[in-house]
């Protein structure tokens, strides 16, 4: 939609056709934009329309409790696309906050018995767990020096989704039942990003180079 805007009104729209972006085969949501309006709603429509389609839909609360305003509305959105999701990573503190002294494996066996494929719940320093139907799998946190954790799970959350794509599972026909094989490798690779990302001041992803060497 285009707009004109004159002395603060608006003037003429044009409405055009939603653009369709073939190439793209995976989208990942979460963090601070699923709690304000008028975004909230927007990613929400976006994300169940798009869900159950040709493209993965991953999915990373990345709760930020202090900035919730609605917490009843904000709740059941993340239910409903927690429920909705292909892939879903999160932290065992998000967890536990949207759902107090639920078991981390009976969580994951909930989502997997709605649309998810993967569940992954990160410990921090005690590492991070995977589930899908065929099994579970865990990696231990990568001793470092840590200088700055800022970006540190949105980067073990790239990690994980370049795994899934090198390894040729990241579609909607390949991605259906990973083995326990498989789980291990995304979970040990994410690990070894965030782990990188720790080392550093800010959040910078390392280059590949970087992990190779």
């Amino acid at each position: 939609m285009l707009s004109s805007i004159r002395a603060g009104r608006i003037v003429s729209v044009r409405t055009y056709p939603p653009i369709r972006h073939s190439p793209v085969g995976t989208l990942h949501f979460g963090s601070i934009a699923l709690l304000r309006e008028p975004t909230a709603s927007a990613y929400e429509t976006l994300f169940l329309r798009e869900a159950g389609g040709t493209r993965l839909i991953s999915f990373d609360p990345n709760i930020r409790a202090s900035l919730v305003r609605e917490e009843a509305a904000y709740r059941g959105r993340v239910e409903r696309l927690l429920q909705a999701a292909d892939i879903i990573k999160i932290s065992s503190a998000d967890l536990d906050w949207l759902y107090p002294g639920l078991a981390h494996d009976a969580a994951a066996s909930r989502w997997l018995k709605y649309r998810a494929s993967v569940v992954v719940i990160t410990h921090g320093k005690d590492g991070v767990s995977g589930w899908s139907r065929r099994g579970h799998a865990h990696a231990h946190a990568i001793p470092v020096k840590v200088v700055d954790t800022v970006g540190a799970g949105d980067s073990f959350m790239a990690g994980l989704l370049a795994s899934l794509h090198e390894n040729g599972l990241l579609t909607s026909a390949t991605l259906e039942d990973p083995s326990t094989e498989a789980l291990g490798h995304m979970l040990a690779y994410g690990q070894r990003v965030a782990s990188a990302v720790c080392t550093k001041r800010g959040a910078n992803s390392p280059w590949r180079e970087e992990l190779l060497g």
